[in-house]
């Protein structure tokens, strides 16, 4: 599979299960520094930037619509998207993501970084795939995931969906 190929997958977990609703979470987060949580996985939000810098330096413009919510969503499901792609046959290793790096002069990546490139390609390689594609929908689906109002609210398929609620509220609007 062509590297521009995998470049342009980034936004491909919509696209994958685009029509299946999902269930998102109310919860708020109390500590700041998680970004997400799913399944006993946290997500914090450093690993968030850590991921969505290194990737827009090593793609450039084919990173254009990668962003924060599209990285939480490959970090939260890192180790569902992997075991899927793995049984499919579209196994990326960490060896291989790093190895995109360095080809792009992004020199020691993130853990986070590259969880959300396996992620992705896992993601991609999986798109040919109908038994891939249902079992990435039916978790996906059944996803339970909490998100930091920051970054938006869970949309089920559609992964982390920006909102317009504020989601820093002063103390003089939130005494009623």
């Amino acid at each position: 599979m062509s590297t521009s190929r995998r470049a342009v997958g980034i936004a491909a977990l919509a696209v994958t299960v685009v029509g299946v609703s999902g269930c998102g979470s109310s919860q708020l987060f109390h500590n700041s520094t998680t970004a997400a949580s799913y399944d006993g996985t946290r997500v914090s939000v450093d690993q968030v930037q850590d991921a969505v810098t290194q990737i827009k330096q090593a793609f450039g413009s084919g990173a254009a619509d990668f962003n924060s919510r599209s990285a939480i969503t490959y970090l939260v499901f890192a180790d569902d998207f992997q075991r899927v792609a793995a049984e499919q046959g579209g196994a990326f290793s960490a060896a291989q993501a790093r190895q995109e790096f360095a080809q792009r002069n992004v020199a020691n990546p993130s853990t986070a970084a590259i969880d959300a490139l396996r992620s992705n390609v896992a993601v991609t390689n999986i798109s040919n795939s109908q038994a891939g594609v249902a079992e990435i929908t039916k978790i996906v689906n059944a996803a339970k995931v909490e998100i930091n109002p920051r970054f938006g609210r869970w949309g089920g398929a559609n992964g982390v969906l920006a909102t317009s609620e504020p989601w820093i509220v002063s103390k003089s609007s939130s005494k009623g």
